[in-house]
């Protein structure tokens, strides 16, 4: 059960990053 909810916390931090990169991404190309 412990590794099942690491495992989804895990997922959702990483989303997160992606969601950050992305949005970086898209500031950098309007500059």
């Amino acid at each position: 059960l412990g590794s099942t909810i690491t495992f989804k916390l895990e997922k959702s931090f990483r989303s997160f990053e992606v969601e950050k990169l992305e949005q970086s991404a898209y500031i950098i190309l309007e500059l």
